[in-house]
């Protein structure tokens, strides 16, 4: 995964509010979400540190009228 600006994270575990690049899988049966885009981490970071998964919200790889 990767911040916003291409850089590779260090660290074990990411923050609330990092911009990650998430792998949702393929897109079946015209599903809303799928393949790899954006999104934001909200799960609390101490959640995070502690545990194998965390919470992204996904954000569209589109933008506005496009």
């Amino acid at each position: 995964m990767f911040y916003s600006n291409g850089d590779k994270m260090n660290k074990s575990y990411y923050e609330r509010m990092d911009i990650v690049l998430v792998d949702f899988g393929e897109d079946f049966d015209s599903c809303v979400v799928g393949d790899f885009r954006p999104a934001i981490v909200i799960s609390k970071t101490s959640y995070n540190k502690n545990s194998p998964v965390m919470q992204v919200l996904p954000l569209t790889k589109r933008l506005k009228g496009d």
